[in-house]
């Protein structure tokens, strides 16, 4: 077993001791560890010393303290706290006042139950740690704030003239007069390669004062870490999140603790006397007391703070903008759309200045889920779109979801969004898209800009779907790949799929596609037996593992596309399986066979990366042809 599991025991609990008591109870702790004593036995034991305990930590420790070598019974050197050893004569580690035995957590102090701390980083409701005076400062991680369509209002809350933008959801920040917060004896211990980093505190606020633990794990560097609204202790009114701050110099790392509408931030410049830099990471050691800093209100409405990406879409307003600031996001629901904008006031969800926003499906209902199980419709992906009109949703990342988005409705447009590895175990890898736009209808929706690669099923899905979609610049690829191991693996595994449903529920759809990458999938662009009259301009299908072009059921128009290297083969008769179709323009009219070589690279590194600022993929020659033959997408995009 890991070791540094053992944080588990450490988090969020209410100590009982008195206070004085805490620093006898580290001192004990650190010379358990200088005795060689493993690192587990210590920790439960500390815990203990402080007065921690619940049914979790008592089964923690039983299961990882069974296999240690149990020294005789040792007696805890004299400190100030009235704690002795117990009298259990097969365990107690040396050193630390209080030992309980951890192979026997029945003689530990009682209970004080203990949740298990979260593995993923939250979303905040304002900068993890600056002042509101000089919010330049704030660390972006994980902001998530919605601002007002007005051109005047910047896009985060900053200064201006002692003044915050009118109208925005983000709190407004005012000094509580006469009021501040301490935190007091700060320690922050890691184990080895920070598998794990657990941080003691006090917290003297109101004239009460309560001791918080909080675990990360994995743990990381102090200099880089990021972490947010983390319970001080079980059942606590505080919450904690820890930053950092490069700009304006001089670095250092930050604290911020909210307790309801009220909150402090609390600068970390050093620890044991080291400036906490980048170039100079710290693990465990003793920051000290911090403070006493200032107390600071949020706005009038409760509304104002947003505590994740859901709070802040039910926030917004017609014509409001929803920036997400750089991080991963792990929202254990689905994040649903509801409300109707206009062409003149749409809804909008971005990053902020193409920051990289990651949101994690993992934890979200049906991701995953038993084989064979129900899911309803509305905890079918990650971005849930239903009965919502006119959002533009703008260099986002979903991943790990049953779906990415599922739209259903009309007038909605879809740019720069990154959607990969979204499965469904419950359907052995059926209906995890990575986009699908399905079984609804409503005009003008626009998929635009976006990578959809490594899901399950289909990279772009319009499954039933009965009106027009207009879809423009996306690479999609490596989709239908069965990296899950699922037995049967149905998904279809399709680059964009135009269409689909029952016979008895079809209609005839004119989707237009143009400029589309679409390769490395099972089939590169398939109309799915529905009808309609289509039309696929500069598209790329190459490397699919069947053909690249598969259109029985409908008409189409095909111009300048290009198919290369499909089904295994560089003839052109196995490139395709087209009817109904009128073209021109197209590389399999001119005739002769398509390899790797004659196209100018095939590196998929090349669309892979990161975005340009203005959220568009960066150009290059990706799958051109090397003698400039006008066929195909391409990645210089207007």
């Amino acid at each position: 077993m890991n070791k540094l599991i053992a944080g588990f025991v450490l988090a969020s609990a209410v100590l009982a001791l008195p206070l004085t008591s805490f620093d006898d109870c580290e001192n004990g702790y650190k010379a358990c560890l200088s005795a060689g004593t493993p690192e587990v036995a210590c920790s439960c034991t500390l815990t203990a010393c402080v007065g921690e305990d619940s049914a979790r930590i008592r089964e923690y420790c039983s299961s990882a303290t069974v296999s240690l070598a149990h020294p005789t019974k040792t007696a805890a050197p004299s400190m100030s706290n009235n704690i002795t050893a117990p009298v259990e004569t097969s365990t107690s580690i040396p050193s630390i006042p209080g030992g309980c035995n951890p192979a026997h957590p029945g003689s530990c102090p009682p209970p004080y139950h203990t949740g298990l701390p979260p593995t993923f980083t939250p979303i905040p409701i304002f900068p993890g740690g600056c002042s509101p005076a000089h919010l330049e400062r704030c660390p972006p991680s994980h902001v998530t704030h919605t601002t007002s369509s007005k051109p005047t209002h910047p896009p985060y809350p900053v200064p201006t003239n002692g003044t915050q933008p009118e109208h925005g959801i983000y709190p407004v920040t005012k000094p509580v007069v006469g009021k501040t917060w301490d935190i007091k004896n700060l320690t922050r211990y890691c184990g080895g390669d920070n598998d794990g980093c657990d941080y003691n505190f006090t917290i003297e606020a109101d004239g009460k004062t309560e001791r918080c633990t909080i675990i990360r794990m994995p743990g990381s560097n102090a200099a880089t870490e990021s972490w947010s609204n983390e319970p001080c202790a079980d059942h606590s009114k505080f919450t904690v999140s820890w930053g950092y701050v490069t700009e304006p110099g001089p670095a250092f790392a930050v604290i911020t603790v909210v307790e309801g509408k009220e909150l402090a931030w609390f600068g970390v410049s050093d620890v044991n006397g080291q400036n906490v830099t980048p170039s100079n990471p710290f693990g465990s050691g003793d920051f000290g007391n911090l403070g006493p800093n200032q107390v600071y209100t949020g706005s009038d409405s409760s509304s104002s703070l947003l505590s994740d990406i859901q709070a802040a879409v039910n926030a917004a307003n017609t014509g409001d903008t929803i920036y997400l600031r750089k991080g991963t996001y792990c929202p254990s629901k689905n994040i649903h759309f509801t409300k109707k904008g206009s062409s003149g006031k749409p809804y909008t969800i971005s990053s902020y200045k193409n920051e990289e926003v990651i949101i994690d499906g993992d934890r979200m209902p049906g991701a995953p889920a038993a084989l064979g199980a129900s899911l309803v419709g509305k905890d079918r992906s990650t971005f849930h779109v239903e009965k919502a009109e006119y959002w533009r949703f703008i260099h986002i990342t979903l991943v790990k979801g049953p779906y990415g988005v599922y739209n259903n409705i009309s007038n909605n447009e879809i740019v720069y969004l990154d959607t990969y590895n979204n499965a469904n175990p419950r359907n052995s890898g059926q209906n995890a898209d990575g986009m699908a736009i399905k079984e609804g209808s409503g005009a003008g929706n626009i998929i635009s800009g976006i990578h959809s690669y490594g899901n399950a099923e289909d990279g772009i899905d319009l499954y039933e779907f009965k009106s027009s979609v207009t879809i423009l610049d996306n690479i999609i690829f490596d989709n239908g790949v069965n990296r899950w191991n699922f037995n049967p693996h149905r998904g279809d595994g399709i680059g964009i799929k135009l269409g689909g449903g029952s016979p008895d529920n079809r209609a005839s759809v004119n989707h237009v596609a143009r400029n589309n990458f679409s390769f490395r999938n099972r089939r590169g662009f398939s109309d799915n037996k529905i009808p309609g009259n289509r039309t696929l301009i500069y598209k790329t299908a190459c490397k699919n593992r069947e053909e690249g072009f598969h259109q029985r059921s409908s008409k189409a128009t095909y111009e300048n596309n290009l198919a290369a290297n499909n089904a295994g083969s560089s003839s052109l008769s196995r490139q395709n399986t087209l009817t109904s179709v009128k073209g021109k323009g197209n590389n399999w009219e001119k005739g002769g066979s398509w390899q790797d070589a004659d196209l100018k690279t095939t590196s998929a590194s090349l669309v892979k990366g990161r975005p340009q600022a203005n959220g568009k993929t960066t150009p290059s020659d990706f799958l051109r042809l090397s003698n400039d033959g006008n066929y195909g997408a391409t990645t210089h995009w207007v």
